[in-house]
Order: structure tokens, then sequence, then C-alpha cells
């Protein structure tokens, strides 16, 4: 398919793709160099439109537009390529040296591509065990990612897809972690402190129950074996009582039986 100049209907800045915005567009500096780029040795490379919305090349045409250079539109998807997404993925995925963070925040945008968008778009959505895998991420990270893109400002989220903050920072921001309640209102290292210093308080007085205690069990286990040599003693009065009634009579029966 040739290249053309296709004009804005409307005159004004195009409407970038759905599946194209799941990458974050360049950090200021990147874009202005990028500008500059195009003002001294012009677009190299067209941007590609489909259904009049940027699909690749939203950088080049905002760079273009600050350098007052006429962009160059190709719409359409190449031939054999019917899926907008999968286009944007393999432009960009290899082209882009992007931190932990903004591949979580990728791969959650691209997780919810479908989400109220029009059929016309083309733009398919997976799953996110899937979109976790493209971007070489935990399926934990794009779903913490999700509730950055959900629940944060504007600014944070932008800050997050510029890499300059990380996903957890600003999701500590949106969910701050519960206080434990056994620290909740007071410091903990007081409460330390003052554990430690009742706990040498009452040593003296906790190691004097012990030794009484320790005392007692030995004179506990002493009288056990007291007992137990009176029980022996006994038993040893008692067999020879009946050794000598056996004795006694076995004595009487033999002499009964020799008259």
């Amino acid at each position: 398919m040739s290249a053309a100049i296709v004009e804005p209907a409307t005159g004004g800045e195009m409407e970038f793709h759905p599946a194209a915005s799941i990458f974050p567009l360049m950090g200021t500096a990147d874009a202005d160099a990028l500008a500059a780029d195009i003002f001294e040795n012009t677009l190299l490379e067209p941007i590609v439109t489909l259904g009049g919305m940027i699909l690749d090349g939203r950088n080049r045409y905002l760079a273009c537009r600050k350098a007052g250079v006429e962009p160059e539109f190709r719409e359409g998807l190449p031939f054999l390529c019917h899926d907008a997404t999968a286009y944007v993925l393999s432009k960009n995925l290899h082209r882009r040296h992007l931190t932990t963070s903004q591949r979580a925040m990728v791969a959650a945008r691209l997780a919810t591509l479908g989400d109220g968008q029009h059929k016309s778009a083309t733009a398919i959505a997976v799953a996110q065990p899937e979109a976790a895998k493209l971007l070489n991420v935990s399926t934990d990270s794009v779903q913490r990612a999700r509730v950055v893109c959900k629940e944060a400002t504007p600014g944070d989220i932008a800050a997050v897809e510029r890499g300059e903050k990380t996903v957890n920072e600003v999701l500590t921001k949106v969910r701050p972690p519960k206080p434990h309640p056994s620290r909740k209102g007071e410091d903990w290292r007081e409460r330390k402190a003052a554990l430690s210093k009742a706990l040498n308080h009452c040593r003296p007085a906790i190691h004097e129950e012990v030794a009484v205690a320790l005392h007692d069990a030995e004179c506990g286990v002493s009288h056990l074996l007291h007992l137990k040599e009176e029980f022996l003693r006994d038993d040893r009065e008692a067999i020879k009582i009946r050794a000598k009634t056996i004795i006694k009579v076995l004595t009487a029966v033999l002499t009964k039986a020799a008259s």
C-alpha cells in the first residue's frame, strides 16, 4: 500500500487509536530530541493510521507538530495482519526500553483494552496472565498496575508511565497499608522500651520465685524417694514374716509325717 498524506477531517489534532494508547508517550527530553531530528532530517517513517486514528507513530506525529513538519500517513494494517493490538505490540515491544513498572502498566492496559471500546476499533484485549507473559512481568504486577490505572491520579499514572515512579510507590499512596492494631495511636519503640524496663524491674522477683519453686521441687523429690524406701522396707519385712510362717508350717508337716 502506498503512503499518502492524510489531513485530519476536523483540521485539529488526530485521535489516537485505543490499541496505540497501551504504550506510554515519550518523555519531554526524548520528544524534544525527536522533534529536532525531524526538523533537520524530515519524517523518515510514515505514521500508520486505522479508521482515521493514529495506530503507530503518536510520538512522531506530535514531534512533527512541534517541528512544523507536515506528517506523512499510511492508512491500514500491513497485508495479512488483522489485529491492531498485535501490530502495536510487535512495533513497540522490542524498540522500547521500559522499566518493570512501565511494562506492568502496558500489560494492565492491554488486559483491559476491550473495556468500553467501539467494535470498529479492532483492538482485542487479552487475559491478564497472557498480558503478563507478553510483557515479561508477573500477574500480581499486572493486578497492582490495574489498581493504579483505576484509582491513582492522572499525574501519578503519567509519572509511572514515564518511569519516574514505580507501581508500588503509587499503590501505597492510593491504598495505604492499614496500621497494626497493637501499634495504633502509639510509638512502638516507646512500648518496647517500657516493656524492657518492666521486665528488668520484675527480674529479681522472678528469680526468687524460680529459686523457691526449684527448692520445693527438690524437697518433693526427696520425699518421694523416702517414701519409696519406706515402701520397699515394709515389703521386705512382710516377706520375712510370710517366710517364717511358711517355714513353721512346713516344719510341722514334716514332723507329723515322720512320727
